[in-house]
C-alpha cells in the first residue's frame, strides 16, 4: 500500500500523559484509513516533528494489522504525504 496523503485531525496535548494525540486520515490508492495515534512530547519538538512521530505511530499500528502483518505487502509513504505540517493546529 502506498500512502499518498495524510491529514491530522483533532490534534491535542494531554498534560496528564505528556503526549500529543491525533486522528490521522490517510489516503492510499482507493482507500481512506483513519487511525488514532499518540506521540510523546520531547522538549523543543516542532510541529512537523510531532506530525512525523504521530505518523510513525499510525504506521506501527497499521503494520500490525493482519492483512499486513501476515503478508509481504509493504506500506510506503509518499515524501509529500504530510503537507502543511507547519500549520496544523496544536492545542497545548
Amino acid at each position: 500500500m502506498h500512502i499518498l496523503n495524510v491529514e491530522l485531525k483533532d490534534c491535542a496535548f494531554s498534560q496528564e500523559t505528556g503526549q500529543f494525540h491525533a486522528t490521522l486520515l490517510m489516503d492510499a490508492e482507493a482507500k481512506r484509513l483513519s487511525l488514532r495515534a499518540a506521540a510523546e512530547y520531547q522538549d523543543g519538538m516542532r510541529r512537523g516533528e510531532v506530525a512525523k512521530v504521530l505518523l510513525d505511530d499510525a504506521l506501527r499500528q497499521l503494520k500490525r494489522m493482519p492483512e499486513y502483518r501476515n503478508s509481504e505487502r509493504q506500506i510506503t509513504v509518499a515524501t509529500n504525504a504530510l503537507p502543511g505540517t507547519q500549520s496544523f493546529p496544536l492545542a497545548a
